[in-house]
């Protein structure tokens, strides 16, 4: 009887085993609306652009803002069709020739990510090209124009940007020193250094440019600031002195680490195989429903004429718990909003083409 007793206890251990215990909690995506972003052909197919490549979506009211490959792009109201109200500029010589076309011209090279900032009335885009802020006038809607912001320093470039209402997080890269966050008000005078990059952060590869860029969000619920970086498989949360409180750890299978380059040949197509062996982060963000959502470029889908990107997405609460978030490969993070909606943009394919993206404006929920 004994025997029996302990042949069942094994066999219960074993069965246990089999089925691992899950920590995090279960959350869900709830869509309550969606638009349609149609794909111009001759934007699609142009030299001077590629692909409509949408990167962040901001919602106001009845309007609507894209920051995209081919410029910005607005829809006023649900009555209206999506419009570019802001072209981008074809890339010049150099990126100093570009950066001087800016000054004067105040043209944008690549807008990456747009908000509204406490404390400001005119849109605010990042050129993530050019590595400077915008500001949008949208008085008049059919002759928009945008003025480039003062660089709040010169001895570093701004690499990412992050806003929770009037505050700015910047990702800095620089040659002569090792911060790579900083923080401002709406006024960017009081701009200064929170966080230096740690030796284990650090890469000194020949041949690649492998800079630890960050991608910061603000954690409102204990004043904290969360960074994801490229090429590191933790999250830092780091405090506005700079003091390193925790680290979470980023448990993907799918989220795979740079290995050394295969060879010391400074060269675009050294880089371009490094580059294409890792899952660089994407977007990172805050979202007020007290949760943080982390996403990776983890593949392709090929196509005749382009490649649309899949992503993978990780999800945590405010206070470090991990959230098992279904999310389809298919969607792309572009865009948070104060009230906690979620932005998703999704790219559908016919014929072997890009012919509309579908943006999906959801809620996470219990």
């Amino acid at each position: 009887m004994l025997g029996m007793q302990k042949a069942k206890f094994f066999l219960t251990a074993f069965l246990i085993s089999l089925f691992p215990v899950v920590l995090s909690h279960g959350e869900s995506l709830k869509i309550i609306d969606e638009m349609t972003v149609p794909v111009d052909e001759t934007t699609y197919s142009s030299k001077k652009h590629g692909r409509l490549q949408i990167s962040r979506v901001h919602l106001e009211g009845d309007s609507a803002f894209a920051a995209t490959k081919s410029g910005v792009l607005a829809k006023f109201s649900n009555e209206e069709s999506w419009r570019r109200i802001l072209d981008c500029e074809p890339y010049g010589n150099n990126w100093w020739e570009d950066y001087e076309t800016a000054k004067k011209k105040n043209v944008l090279f690549g807008p990456w990510s747009l908000w509204r900032i406490a404390g400001i009335h005119e849109l605010v885009v990042f050129d993530t090209y050019l590595g400077s802020l915008y500001s949008i006038n949208l008085q008049n809607r059919n002759n928009v124009t945008a003025k480039l912001w003062k660089s709040p320093g010169e001895k570093f470039s701004i690499s990412r940007v992050a806003v929770y209402n009037g505050l700015i997080l910047y990702s800095l890269s620089s040659g002569y020193h090792d911060t790579i966050l900083a923080v401002s008000g709406p006024d960017t005078s009081d701009f200064h250094m929170v966080f230096e990059c740690p030796p284990t952060l650090k890469r000194k590869l020949d041949s690649i440019w492998a800079d630890p860029y960050c991608s910061p969000a603000f954690n409102p619920i204990d004043s904290s600031i969360w960074l994801a970086f490229d090429y590191y498989d933790y999250i830092y949360i780091v405090d506005f002195n700079g003091k390193l409180l925790d680290s979470i750890a980023l448990d993907a299978f799918d989220f795979r680490l740079p290995q050394s380059p295969l060879s010391r040949m400074k060269s675009q197509a050294v880089f371009d195989d490094w580059y294409s062996k890792c899952t660089p982060v994407r977007s990172f963000w805050y979202v007020p429903s007290g949760h943080f959502l982390l996403q990776y470029r983890s593949g392709w889908e090929k196509l005749e004429a382009d490649s649309i990107p899949r992503h993978s997405t990780l999800a945590w609460t405010a206070d470090r718990r991990p959230v098992d978030l279904a999310v389809d490969k298919s969607w792309q993070l572009v865009g948070v909003e104060s009230d906690g909606r979620v932005i998703f943009a999704e790219y559908l394919v016919e014929d072997n083409k890009c012919k509309e993206v579908i943006l999906h404006v959801t809620r996470i929920e219990p």
